[in-house]
């Protein structure tokens, strides 16, 4: 009968619903332990097959039988609670059933929440926690209708390894996330509210209270945090807001009101408005946990109803002026979807333009409840038109053969605006051609049609310019996301990565391992190289080995990263083990300077090899580590030391040429600083990178043999989160050693 019931539960999918499911079977454990416990009693003999406490929705609950099912839909609650009934005093057992009962309760949220980002998960347990735990009544700890007071999450004071997560995390979503002039880095919140405030009231609470700042009091620290009203939903006197340290919430505007809680100031702060052009509403776009939490009524509605079926298109480019762009303004992308969470995820990625067909102009109101955008109108002819004007803007052209594609580069050279090539249908992708024909044409913008993210980048780059930007035909926002990274990355490059200098206590042989050579699709340049090491908290530049030595040829695809256990830093922040690398997976390339760009691995070589340790020691005194091949061939990129000079020639400190096969290997200390660290090409050494500017020697890079290396020289290494799951840093304690 119980397991019936379950199958037959609608799965909750919003904060909201799944907090109510919370509450309601609480409420069924507390009727079966508390008030109806002598039924209880009764309905667990020992003399049955295990047993399972059950509480529902509706806030009944039964003694039933497990599952049949392996694994189950949902999780179950511990099993055969009818056994221990008759070892244990009555309320002993009823409270050893209670505790299980939360238990069981929290893994049922969570299951449900499994898809909820931080915001999302922290939001659901708050509004959890604001009640007892069930062994906390049964037990008689806390009164049965005892509320707490909801601690909503907060900014706090990060930690070290917390800023390291956050970072990286930044450097992470830096490629397709526009940077928030309201979010101050750094900001700390205030004793006492700005002069230029008064408290918030009811009055005050209408759409126009929309892009206001004001100081909120939070009562466990004291302190008024800047805030700025993101959405304001005045059929449930809520808003959602951001706080100045770039933390996300949504209030309860009667609780602030009420409490006095809320300054609303009169002077802008900070200012969070963009480019005019830029119409883009982010805030309440964020990757929450339910999104229909964050959209008007009307979309979660719909939502409710079922998909949404209207094909929309979403351009990025510079502001509503996108479907106007010229290849000066750099890559469009369009999005052609059928799903609101593809929709979602490119507006979120800084999206601002959304095509609809001619028949959908409802939906278009309703899906601008998701951000600020500039309306399209697709016509039957294929023609792009701007809802707001009626102007052209653009058209569809569709190429199925090769008397369409002759005819599409005739007009090339003449035709204006937003050009889309769709050749879905047509197996031999014209896009080379199309680039070529419409190079002469600054007035065009050639936009073509692609599957996924992997067709967009091939389009992007026919001919290496590229076509003007793509249209993605895809409801996976991963597809969607993956794309706008690589745009992003394009238009603007990744952050540079920002390294300490380490100090060589140590170099010693270890013995044999299993060692791995990346070969990668791609040729390395002097000063680059992969980032390895031992611990995720601090990776080392491993050199390409692009110098030729008197004993072997340059192989500039190559990096000997060393053994199979070591960390190597991955796109998007990310790490992963050299043993799980294979052809075709992506890496980070880094130089000394902190640039980066991603390459293809071709092939991993993993042979026995002897090793070396390296250790070394970082400024705040944090040890750090690397093994490498025991052999010339590998280096590791450092910092050569400034020297002031008398304006000569000379790129090695102290104005003359560096010493043959020297790295500073016998007076480590003195010889590094002075001479700059040197590698072998061609049977003479070379300095590498030390540029010299008014006499005065700038700060270089230099890469060293570990064959040479010794202690005192100086190596860069990358410090970020030691934390680590599945590759992604986590904010956990974590020892390494």
């Amino acid at each position: 009968m119980a397991n019936m019931v379950m199958a037959n539960i609608p799965i909750p999918k919003t904060v909201e619903s799944i907090y109510e499911d919370y509450r309601m079977r609480r409420e069924g454990l507390l009727m079966a332990l508390v008030d109806d416990h002598k039924d209880l009693w009764a309905a667990c003999g020992p003399d049955r097959d295990n047993l399972c406490l059950y509480s529902y929705p509706d806030g009944n609950w039964a003694v039933d039988l497990p599952v049949v099912e392996v694994p189950p839909e949902l999780p179950e609650p511990v099993l055969g609670i009818n056994f221990a009934r008759d070892g244990m005093d009555r309320k002993d057992w009823l409270a050893l059933c209670a505790v299980h009962s939360d238990a069981w309760l929290m893994s049922l949220i969570f299951f449900y929440a499994a898809r909820f980002d931080a915001d999302g998960r922290a939001e659901l347990f708050s509004l959890v926690n604001q009640h007892p735990t069930v062994y906390e009544v049964v037990t008689g700890r806390v009164a049965r209708n005892k509320m707490y007071k909801r601690k909503l999450p907060r900014p706090a004071g990060p930690t070290p390894a917390q800023q390291a997560a956050a970072a990286a995390s930044a450097a992470a979503m830096a490629a397709f996330e526009e940077p928030n002039p309201f979010v101050r880095p750094g900001y700390q919140a205030a004793d006492q509210p700005l002069p230029t405030g008064r408290l918030l009231t009811a009055a005050d609470v209408s759409p126009a209270l929309s892009g206001r700042q004001a100081e909120l009091f939070w009562p466990d620290d004291g302190k008024w945090y800047l805030i700025q009203f993101n959405a304001i939903y005045q059929d449930t006197n809520k808003a959602d807001v951001q706080y100045a340290t770039g933390e996300f919430e949504q209030l309860d505007l009667t609780e602030v009101i009420n409490d006095g809680h809320c300054s609303l100031l009169s002077v802008i702060q900070y200012s969070s408005i963009a480019s005019p052009s830029v119409t883009l509403l982010r805030a309440p776009m964020r990757a929450f946990a339910s999104r229909t939490s964050f959209r008007a009524p009307a979309i979660a509605n719909q939502q409710a109803k079922g998909p949404c079926r209207s094909t929309a298109a979403a351009a990025i480019g510079s502001g509503s002026g996108a479907t106007h762009a010229s290849r000066r303004n750099g890559k469009l992308v369009w999005l052609s979807t059928t799903s609101q969470d593809a929709l979602t995820a490119g507006l979120e990625a800084g999206l601002d333009t959304v095509v609809f067909d001619e028949s959908q102009a409802a939906v278009s109101n309703e899906w601008q409840q998701l951000g600020r955008f500039t309306a399209i109108t697709r016509a039957a002819d294929g023609r792009l038109l701007d809802a707001a004007s009626g102007a052209v803007v653009g058209h569809v052209r569709l190429l199925s053969s090769p008397e369409d594609l002759r005819a599409a580069e005739r007009e090339a050279a003449t035709v204006q605006g937003v050009v889309v090539m769709d050749a879905s249908d047509w197996q031999i992708i014209p896009a080379e051609n199309l680039v070529a024909a419409y190079a002469g044409n600054t007035g065009a913008t050639l936009l073509a049609a692609a599957p996924d993210c992997a067709s967009g980048r091939t389009m992007l780059e026919a001919l290496e310019a590229g076509t003007d930007g793509v249209l993605l035909q895809t409801d996976s926002p991963a597809e969607v996301r993956a794309l706008m990274k690589y745009v992003r990355e394009r238009r603007h490059g990744a952050a540079a990565l920002q390294y300490e200098s380490a100090t060589v206590t140590s170099v010693q042989p270890v013995g044999m391992g299993d060692r791995a050579c990346v070969d990668l699709c791609s040729l390395l340049v002097p000063g680059e190289g992969l980032l390895c090491g031992s611990f995720a908290r601090s990776l080392f530049l491993v050199h390409s080995e692009c110098a030729e030595s008197r004993y072997i040829a340059s192989r500039p695809f190559r990096v000997n990263a060393g053994p199979v256990h070591s960390y190597l830093q991955l796109p998007g922040g990310r790490t992963g083990y050299l043993s799980e690398l294979k052809s075709g997976a992506e890496v980070l390339v880094a130089d000394a300077e902190g640039n980066t760009r991603t390459a293809i691995v071709g092939r991993v070589k993993i042979e026995q090899r002897p090793l070396v340790l390296v250790e070394a020691e970082l400024p705040d005194g944090e040890s750090c580590s690397v093994l490498l091949q025991n052999a010339e061939t590998v280096r590791l990129v450092g910092p050569v030391a400034a020297a002031k000079g008398s304006g000569g020639s000379s790129t090695s400190g102290g104005g003359g040429t560096a010493r043959e096969g020297s790295s500073g290997g016998d007076a480590p200390a003195e010889t590094a600083a002075a001479d700059g660290y040197v590698w072998q090409q061609g049977g003479s050494s070379m300095p590498v990178d030390s540029q010299q500017q008014g006499g005065e020697q700038q700060q270089g890079w230099g890469a060293v043999s570990v064959s040479e290396l010794a202690p005192g020289h100086r190596l860069l290494v990358l410090r970020q989160a030691s934390a680590r799951h599945t590759g992604v840093a986590i904010e956990e304690s974590i020892t390494e050693r």
